[in-house]
């Protein structure tokens, strides 16, 4: 400090004067005489030296001054050295507690980020091997289904090639017109569940299907733009072309079933579906039970069946001879249906004909009676055999008007039908 400085200055300083007031009373001692001479000069000297001395002190309080100075601007600079030092130095923790605070939290943040991402990618493969085994059930699902539905469909394929070959034996339609007796036109659409009703249940007979007790023919308005009719009917059966089996009426008269209703005719072509033989336990009863007993039978089932007309009858008989070459509703035993066609008596032209089956029969028993009204005689289809179909009239009685004492009811039964 300069103090110091001053008060060690001083001492030398006085160790000095006392130096040279010792020298300078050695020198008087030594050369009094030179002493007078040169005190002036030992003086000035003195002088000079205290000027020195104090140009030495004042440089030396300068120096020390400026070494102060120098020692307070270092200070200053240290500390401000310092101050910027620990500024910086705090800053630099601070930046560096941030960065670590920043890295624990990114690191923390990255941690959960990567828990997060983990669960997530658990929960995307577990959610993946689910849906996967989802994918694979729904795989063995859909090839069982597909295998099932292969399956059905060869079923399916199988049972309509089966009932279409059914459908074929039973079936004479607008084809088979064609290539047998002729052109009939457009046939009226059938039911879309045709396949089913054929396939059913036969409501006649227990145990089997409707295609198997039943024939579906086309009844048609015209062939070959003649209105169809049983005469017309009679006429082509005679010719059939392709291979198609011959046949004739037999027993279809003139003045009988001919003259009455030969020349009716179908408004419009329809289907029929009627069954190939006359009904379980129709035979041997009167029309008038026969009508019942359809009835029933309707009623049961719940399907609008009903006698055939003769028409119907003829038609469905034939047209299965002319593509099959067999007799329905045949002689051997003697089957007939009763129709709904109703005509009128007609004196028997040949007295002598007393044959069980011939048209004449009816002249000579009693007419079944309508409530007590005028007698009603029925037509009947059958008998059909290698020298034709008969279609003729039945009064409905008992006897057969000849010698053999025949009950005709038992030859007399009923077919039914449907039309679509």
């Amino acid at each position: 400090p300069v103090g110091l400085c001053t008060l060690l200055a001083g001492r030398y300083i006085a160790r000095k004067i006392q130096y040279y007031r010792t020298a300078l009373a050695t020198a008087e001692k030594e050369a009094r005489a030179a002493r007078d001479q040169e005190i002036v000069q030992t003086r000035n000297a003195l002088a000079a030296l205290a000027g020195a001395n104090e140009a030495v002190v004042r440089a030396t309080t300068e120096k020390y001054e400026a070494i102060a100075r120098a020692k307070e601007e270092v200070a200053r600079a240290t500390t401000e050295k310092g101050e910027a030092l620990a500024g910086v130095t705090g800053a630099v923790a601070r930046a560096n507690a941030e960065k670590y605070e920043a890295l624990a939290r990114a690191n923390g943040e990255k941690d959960e980020a990567l828990a997060r991402a983990n669960e997530a990618v658990v929960k995307a493969n577990t959610a993946r091997d689910a849906a996967i085994a989802r994918a694979n059930e729904a795989v063995v699902r859909a090839n069982t289904a597909i295998a099932r539905a292969a399956a059905r469909d060869q079923a399916i394929a199988q049972r309509s090639n089966a009932l279409a070959v059914s459908l074929r034996a039973v079936t004479f339609g607008a084809q088979e017109w064609e290539k047998y007796l002729g052109e009939v036109g457009e046939a009226p659409p059938l039911p879309a569940d045709i396949d089913e009703i054929l396939d059913g249940p036969c409501p006649f007979w227990p145990g089997k299907k409707v295609r198997d007790t039943h024939l579906l023919v086309l009844i048609p308005a015209t062939v070959g733009g003649v209105p169809f009719t049983l005469n017309l009917l009679g006429e082509l059966i005679q010719r059939p072309k392709n291979g198609g089996h011959r046949t004739k009426y037999k027993y279809y008269y003139d003045n009988s079933a001919k003259a009455q209703i030969g020349e009716q005719s179908p408004p419009r072509s329809y289907w029929l579906l009627m069954t190939r033989d006359v009904l379980p336990n129709s035979r041997n009863q009167a029309y008038g039970s026969q009508e019942k007993l359809v009835a029933a039978y309707a009623g049961r089932s719940g399907l609008p069946y009903e006698l055939p007309h003769a028409l119907e009858a003829a038609t469905a008989i034939l047209m299965y001879n002319t593509r099959e070459g067999k007799w329905l509703l045949g002689d051997y035993p003697l089957i007939y249906t009763r129709c709904q066609d109703v005509g009128k008596r007609i004196p028997n032209p040949n007295p002598s004909n007393f044959g069980a089956f011939s048209e004449s029969a009816f002249s000579f028993g009693r007419p079944e009676e309508n409530n007590g009204g005028a007698p009603k005689y029925f037509l009947v289809v059958g008998g059909f055999s290698p020298g034709g179909l008969s279609v003729q009239f039945n009064s409905g009685f008992n006897s057969c008007g000849n010698s053999s004492g025949h009950n005709c009811h038992y030859y007399y039964g009923v077919a039914c039908c449907r039309k679509f």
